[in-house]
């Protein structure tokens, strides 16, 4: 794999979107590679404005049945006038950018056979170039053992004279203290959405408790002369040089005052330190990360690594065959993962852990109805389980947070949330700061992500086998998200239960000339309802545990309403077929139950699978990047990987790096991130989600090998995904079909074996491969 499994370029990066990312998890850094000025944009993930808030409107859950009543009848226009008015909470608080740090250098001459890569499987950025007869090199990783983000340079010479240098966005200041240079700040108290049009959208109140940060640079080690000066660090005719970057804040926790020490939190983390020389730094970085990274291989052919990678991905969106872009691409989203979320870290939020602007794209929050799940895809699938805790954590705290807004807002037990949170654990639906600035109906008034994120407990369950993590944590908080939906659902006409005000994410539709948001029951409803159901009912069997619910889920369960089918076939976004007015909108939401749901197969409900993929069909392939990779998963489900790979490959265009639409576009940028546009994380993981589904599909109890292998990926072999059962699969194919896979199961199991239409059984001994092929 040496040399396949990097990202390079020859020339420096200009603009942040072309910047290499590393990060640990909880330090973020994009490293420029510059030659006279080095720039590493500096990102901690626990970094954002606000404190606790209660952000709830207390007068909501007064309106809830009037508007209800409103949208039962028909009367849409009344029931979206009333949400707007009375039923929105307030904006969530932004993840902000920590600083800038800046390496400026005095070099001999001009910059010659430059090149900077990142290597995935060291997960260390480097730029080397020479200059004159000086021949530089720089490396720059960030350490989960160590806690820091460390920088060595060498020269082949006494040449390195530069001069280090760090400042924020946020009010900072910058001082010298013994061989450190000190960037300590304050967060806003408010930082509103980029996209709500305010005077004042960034304010800071010294009366209230914020998040302070301080980021620590110091001098590790060197062989030249060192002064510390004039709020910097200068180093003159060194060989070499080592610098620790240590970053913390004032955070606590997501319902305590972020009132900790970032000054002693930095100690602690350089503490030990000084004894490490630059290559133990190293080899525990590098250990920690492949202990992760190596446990999966994807092989599709040749690779055209003799060219940058910039150079690649244009070509690729040529027509050049270049099979070994898509297995550099899989494993750059798994790197991601790796690198944005750790245990006890924060979630993976918008942007991973990667933002350069006071007011991101989207506040660059926690957005619950898709995006933060489609982050999490991957984590089981492509073998980074132990990535997924941090959402599982954010899904801990939204089960307290949500019990005041299902209160509040919904007049009912249990917990909710809606479609946006951030590090506070916010569930209200979101709103400005006036409610007659209110028009947020289409998007924030979305009581199911509770509902959707309960899946991914579930879902870890499954493919840990875990029966304490199921009994303790997951069926807890899901038993409380469907004590919330019990109360919640209401009876209409028909004696179906439905939940009488909802939207179908972000989307919208034609009645009587009038675009409208509000529904009494969307098909996304139905799904996550009917999952959360039977899960929480097949989690008190499994745990052997009763609970008062049960009876009162069965009964519910019956009598939900199920999915409806229009006229050309399609499955209905909504309870009735409404004209649609936005045809080939991002979202998918009515595909919910084909995926990340397993309600509907081919094989199981053949009649509504062929109305997804009608729907499917209907939505087109344009979209944001995130959409497409939505998409891939969706057609791997109907087991069309030639579906998939054109979904693939429409990802996999290059982006432009100013083309911020924020509606559709898709897309990558030279650094391989991937285009909303602008860049969302999500389209990343989804994608590598999608990858493993098209070689990979799993039930509990089953598996289905090469179920939507495109004819392109003729020949191959992918190692190392994960199936429900916490069984390992290693597959081989040749001319588009099985030669033989490898199944490694942690416990003795029967599972049945499908290889397109042939299904066998095989038994499954512990931590005993198992050679399986096509009977013939």
């Amino acid at each position: 794999m040496s040399g396949q499994l990097k990202l390079w370029y020859d020339e420096p990066s200009k603009i942040w979107e072309d910047a290499l990312a590393v990060g640990n998890g909880r330090i973020g850094g994009m490293v420029y590679g510059g030659t006279t000025r080095e720039i590493i944009k500096l990102n901690e993930d626990t970094l954002w404005s606000g404190c606790p808030k209660d952000k709830n409107n207390k007068e909501a859950g007064q309106y809830l049945e009037e508007a209800r009543k409103a949208v039962m009848e028909g009367d849409i226009k009344t029931a979206q006038k009333i949400t707007d008015l009375h039923m929105l909470g307030h904006w969530t608080e932004s993840y902000l950018p920590f600083g800038n740090l800046y390496l400026d250098f005095a070099l001999p001459g001009e910059a010659e056979e430059y090149r900077r890569e990142l290597d995935l499987e060291t997960a260390v950025a480097s730029t080397v170039f020479r200059c004159g007869e000086v021949t530089y090199r720089r490396e720059v990783f960030v350490s989960r053992p160590a806690q820091v983000l460390v920088i060595s340079l060498t020269a082949s010479e006494p040449a390195i004279n530069m001069t280090i240098s760090a400042d924020s966005l946020l009010k900072h200041e910058v001082r010298n203290n013994e061989n450190n240079l000190i960037l300590s700040g304050k967060a806003p108290y408010e930082c509103m959405p980029s996209y709500y049009e305010v005077e004042d959208p960034i304010l800071y109140d010294e009366k209230h408790c914020t998040e302070t940060f301080e980021g620590r640079i110091q001098l590790h080690s060197t062989d030249g002369e060192v002064s510390f000066k004039n709020q910097t660090i200068s180093i003159k005719g060194a060989e070499k040089a080592v610098i620790l970057v240590s970053l913390a804040t004032s955070f606590v926790s997501y319902h305590q005052l972020p009132t900790a020490d970032p000054g002693e939190r930095n100690t602690r983390y350089l503490k030990g330190l000084s004894d490490k020389s630059y290559k133990d730094l190293l080899e525990e970085h590098v250990k920690d990360h492949q202990s992760l990274f190596n446990r999966m291989e994807l092989h599709l052919g040749e690779s055209n690594i003799e060219l940058p990678t910039d150079q690649r991905i244009r070509k690729f969106s040529e027509g050049a065959e270049d099979p070994g872009l898509y297995e550099l691409f899989f494993q750059f989203n798994r790197y991601l993962l790796i690198a944005s979320s750790r245990p006890n870290t924060q979630a993976a939020n918008l942007q991973g852990i990667w933002n350069q602007e006071l007011r991101a794209p989207w506040s660059s929050n926690y957005t619950i109805n898709i995006n933060t799940q489609m982050n999490y895809w991957l984590s089981e699938t492509c073998n980074l389980t132990e990535c997924g805790e941090p959402l599982i954590e954010l899904i801990k705290n939204l089960s307290h947070t949500g019990e005041k807004t299902a209160r509040l807002h919904h007049n009912s037990k249990g917990w909710v949330s809606h479609h946006n949170s951030d590090i506070w654990a916010h569930t209200a639906p979101v709103g400005p700061r006036t409610a007659e600035e209110a028009d947020c109906t289409g998007y924030a008034y979305w009581p199911m992500s509770s509902g959707w994120l309960c899946r991914h407990l579930f879902e870890h369950y499954l493919f840990t086998g875990d029966l304490d993590f199921l009994k303790e944590t997951a069926l807890p908080i899901m038993l409380k998200a469907s004590s919330f939906y019990l109360d919640f659902l209401k009876e209409d006409t028909d004696g179906h239960l439905v939940t009488g005000i909802s939207i179908s994410p972000e989307n919208c539709y034609k009645k009587d000339g009038q675009i409208y948001h509000l529904d009494k029951m969307p098909a996304m409803d139905i799904a996550i309802i009917r999952e959360l159901f039977s899960t929480t009912l097949m989690a008190l069997e499994k745990t052997g545990l009763t609970d008062a619910l049960e009876s009162k889920i069965k009964t519910a369960y019956h009598k939900l309403p199920y999915y409806r089918i229009g006229l050309k076939g399609q499955l209905l976004e909504y309870s009735e077929e409404y004209e649609e007015v936005e045809v080939h909108h991002r979202h998918s939401s009515h595909l919910y139950c084909l995926y990340p749901s397993q309600e509907v197969t081919i094989d199981k409900t053949p009649e509504l699978a062929g109305a997804c993929r009608v729907a499917l069909i209907n939505r087109g392939s344009v979209g944001t990047g995130w959409g497409q990779a939505w998409k891939i998963c969706l057609w791997a489900r109907l087991q069309e990987g030639d579906k998939c790979l054109e979904m693939l490959k429409m990802i996999m265009r290059p982006a432009g790096s100013d083309d911020y639409n924020f509606s559709d576009g898709s897309g990558i940028y030279k650094n391989m991130f991937d285009a909303h546009p602008p860049f969302q994380i999500d389209g990343n993981f989804g994608a590598a989600a999608g990858m493993a589904e098209m070689f990979v599909q799993s039930e509990e109890g089953s598996l289905h090998l090469l179920p939507a292998l495109p004819a392109a990926f003729s020949d191959g072999y992918i190692k190392g995904l994960k199936c429900r059962g916490n069984v390992t699969a290693d597959i081989w194919f040749k001319n588009q079909e099985l030669d033989y896979a490898v199944l490694t199961s942690v416990k003795e199991q029967t599972v049945e074996v499908r290889i397109k239409n042939e299904k066998q059984k095989v038994t499954l001994y512990a931590d005993t491969p198992v050679r399986v092929s096509c009977v013939r």
